[in-house]
């Protein structure tokens, strides 16, 4: 029985249809909502510059996470994307 709701519980959520993002992180308020700063000197040699829209925070180190989304925020990502 055990093994049954196992192998039912994994269809249910490959049903799901999660899409996986790589997105980059704020390291001081954890925020995804990040942006390459104004300064583009990237093509002299110098590393890309990121700034956080939350908190204002710059720098040219911001991680790079995983973000899974589900079939129902991809819906109101587009929407959203339509209505700009």
């Amino acid at each position: 029985m055990r093994f049954l709701k196992k192998k039912q519980e994994k269809e249910k959520e490959k049903k799901k249809k999660v899409k996986v993002i790589y997105a980059r992180m704020c390291p001081r308020c954890e925020s995804i909502n990040v942006t390459m700063g104004k300064r583009r000197l990237e093509a002299i040699g110098l590393p890309m510059l990121y700034q956080c829209l939350d908190c204002g925070f710059q720098n040219y180190n911001f991680p790079e996470v995983r973000v899974e989304i589900d079939k129902d925020k991809q819906k109101k990502l587009k929407n959203k994307k339509n209505e700009n």
